[in-house]
């Protein structure tokens, strides 16, 4: 089982001008930031979220386990949230069906390679 989380650019940037707002805050310099729990999916629910959304596709596997795969990777936003009042607003589906109406408005784009 692999779990990720998602962060929209948007909320980064949310965080990024409450710091440069408040450069002299006594808060961490250094914070790890993401969607947190409530925007965490595993990949098979996000593989099932695209099969419903884009339709079926054959998706290879590779069952072996490699040094790099970390089985659970939701990061904690307690301390963005303590230090600056930054949550992340959005949760997966909401995040995914943002990305997935932007990659069906720009498809000539992504097939072009850019």
């Amino acid at each position: 089982l692999q779990v990720r989380d998602f962060l929209g650019p948007d909320e980064l940037l949310d965080l990024l001008l409450l710091q440069l707002a408040d450069p002299g805050r006594n808060a961490p310099r250094i914070l790890n930031v993401g969607g947190g729990v409530e925007c965490s999916l595993s990949l098979k629910q996000l593989s099932s979220y695209c099969e419903l959304r884009f339709g079926p596709k054959v998706v290879e596997s590779k069952p072996e386990t490699r040094a790099f795969d970390i089985p659970f990777y939701v990061t904690d936003t307690a301390q963005a949230m303590a230090a600056w009042g930054w949550q992340p607003k959005r949760q997966a589906p909401n995040l995914l069906d943002e990305i997935a109406d932007w990659a069906e408005a720009n498809r000539p784009i992504i097939e072009a390679g850019f």
